[in-house]
């Protein structure tokens, strides 16, 4: 995922629909992976014992999962993930809640409800662009910190944390696509004297 932009959640936000007087209730939340996406699961069918059915579909650095929850098969599940990789959601998950109304709506009519709700919910919710990064930590003098870090911001990045002893120990993050122009910056910045090793990979925010 190096270098990949995707769109993700801020915060819950939610949304409802009346469809031959079965109600769907979508809400869509941020999910950073399966174990989170299944807790907002958990706690919509908990607020909502006495629904029919709670529809869900997430999806979290590149892995997708849904359920139709009773549903008949294809109807409800995947057209809510359907509109999620339409609207390049990443690290999210949408959970579709419907009371019955009595009245059958037939496969189609599930589709139309479930898709609908979902893309309702998105639509109210606040979004924003993020990018996968990789982290690089190295020690460097005082003298190099303002220069490296100001390298870092240059090239769409910036500073984790930085500990300041003897000398800084300094955590900073670019995105994947970025990384060499940083190490070959900062080789040049100090001389070659100060060697940056990878510290893993973080997501964060594109700039517009």
């Amino acid at each position: 995922m190096t270098g990949m932009e995707y769109t993700t959640i801020t915060a819950p936000a939610s949304a409802e629909l009346t469809e031959k007087r079965s109600r769907f209730l979508a809400v869509v939340a941020p999910a950073r992976d399966e174990e989170q996406a299944l807790e907002v699961v958990a706690e919509e069918r908990a607020s909502s014992r006495d629904a029919s059915h709670h529809v869900y579909a997430f999806i979290t650095h590149g892995t997708s999962r849904f359920t139709d929850d009773g549903e008949p098969q294809g109807t409800a599940g995947m057209p809510v993930l359907e509109v999620m990789r339409g609207a390049g959601l990443e690290n999210a998950v949408v959970v579709v809640t419907r009371w019955f109304g009595g009245t059958l709506l037939g496969p189609g009519g599930l589709m139309r409800a479930y898709s609908q709700a979902a893309k309702l919910a998105i639509s109210v919710a606040q979004t924003v662009r993020m990018r996968r990064c990789v982290i690089f930590s190295l020690y460097c003098e005082y003298r190099s910190y303002q220069a490296v870090a100001a390298l870092a911001a240059q090239l769409a990045g910036g500073v984790v944390d930085a500990d300041f002893g003897e000398r800084v120990e300094l955590r900073v993050f670019v995105p994947g696509e970025h990384a060499q122009q940083l190490l070959h910056g900062i080789s040049e910045l100090t001389l070659g004297s100060v060697h940056p090793e990878p510290a893993g990979e973080m997501d964060c925010e594109s700039p517009v």
